[in-house]
């Protein structure tokens, strides 16, 4: 079946059919649904997802959804884009649903489903591992094993297999998620240039999606390159799902040089961007980073305050593990142990702060660990469905 779509595509180009209009009308057969306009919708996801980023594809998984509602490769898109978005609860509610319908599908989107549940729901990297490693074998022209590999190793700090990994997706299928996740790979190990190279080649490309922007400020960053990193800001400015976290890093940055006020009033702004794009646990998380600033900072009164302004924004279970922290960091260690042993009760496998570390790593932001004191060593790699 896949043979003969893209041998019709082919004969649909030389006929004379527009790229645009195949692109547009190509539909992915390896996704289990009764409903063509289902597959329709979920192919638009995939390819805004691989061409531009996170937050456009949402609408198309969600229409895709509406028409099939046990479409379970779906769900696990739409936990992709939200987890990448830092909405961890969203994301793992999607996934569950996803695992859940996990009998109805192939033996590829298995793997994906099941990958994606140890990864994201149960934190279990090992066995998430495995799964990516099997699948890589039972299909090894798919790219997302390797890419999604090169992820897991960049958490767990294995830079020179990380970058392996996903300069192998990359070779397989280039996609804007990938060459992010490329561009934080050469971040990693402090190689700026082919950092750099990496971006100009997306953009030369038309992949700079959301994530490779951040990239690109956190390359301008380390170059101290304040010219560029106002034109990100400028960039990201009213975007939905890119303009909080732009924003947020730009808190960082000016914590780092020692500019609290400033730092407060851009993680306040971003706070307030993830709230007006209905993006309550982003902006949690965003406001509970700021209450981990003010403990490093030695402000615990300040700290505690932003914790429970994060915790009444969102109590997910990504801003509960950085609010334990926070909190610690402010003397607060009973309230801290309160919040982990209810999270410990909330997991899905008794994995501890290994899986609820993992957990966030999904969606983390390496300019936290670049700029902050490095309290949590975070890759910041995303994942790509």
């Amino acid at each position: 079946m896949k043979a003969l779509g893209e041998a019709a595509s082919s004969l649909r180009g030389k006929l004379g059919e527009s790229l645009a209009t195949i692109q547009k009308f190509d539909v992915p057969v390896e996704a289990t649904t009764p409903s063509l306009e289902a597959l329709k919708a979920f192919s638009m996801g995939m390819t805004t997802f691989r061409a531009k980023g996170n937050a456009e594809a949402i609408p198309f998984y969600k229409r895709a959804l509406e028409l099939d509602p046990n479409f379970a490769v779906a769900y696990a898109g739409l936990g992709i884009v939200y987890g990448n978005l830092g909405q961890a609860s969203l994301s793992a509610e999607n996934i569950k649903k996803a695992y859940a319908l996990r009998d109805r599908v192939s033996e590829r989107e298995k793997y994906r489903i099941s990958s994606l549940y140890y990864r994201t729901v149960t934190g279990e990297l090992e066995q998430a591992t495995q799964v990516y490693e099997l699948w890589a074998k039972s299909y090894p022209q798919d790219s997302i094993p390797p890419g999604n590999l090169g992820v897991i190793y960049g958490e767990l700090g294995q830079y020179e297999k990380a970058l392996a990994a996903t300069q192998e997706g990359q070779r397989l299928l280039p996609n804007a998620i990938g060459y992010s996740n490329l561009a934080d790979c050469y971040l990693q190990q402090n190689r700026l240039n082919d950092a750099q190279k990496t971006i100009e080649e997306a953009q030369q490309r038309n992949l700079a999606g959301d994530f490779l922007h951040l990239a690109i400020y956190q390359l301008a960053f380390l170059k101290s390159d304040a010219a560029e990193i106002e034109r990100q800001l400028a960039w990201a400015a009213g975007k939905p799902g890119t303009e909080d976290w732009l924003l947020s890093s730009q808190s960082d940055t000016e914590a780092y040089y020692g500019h609290l006020n400033s730092a407060r009033d851009f993680s306040r702004r971003a706070v307030d961007a993830a709230v007006r794009n209905n993006s309550k646990e982003t902006a949690a998380i965003w406001q509970v980073n700021a209450a981990l600033r003010e403990a490093e900072f030695g402000n615990p009164a300040a700290g505690k305050q932003d914790v429970g302004a994060a915790l009444t924004l969102s109590p997910g279970r990504d801003v509960k593990m950085l609010a334990a922290l926070a909190l610690a960091r402010s003397g607060e260690t009973t309230r801290a142990k309160t919040i982990v042993e209810e999270l410990e009760k909330e997991l899905p496998v008794g994995n501890g702060a290994e899986g609820l570390l993992a957990a966030h790593h999904q969606g983390g932001d390496r300019t936290e660990r670049q700029q902050c004191c490095a309290v949590l060593d975070e890759s910041g790699g995303r994942c790509a469905l």
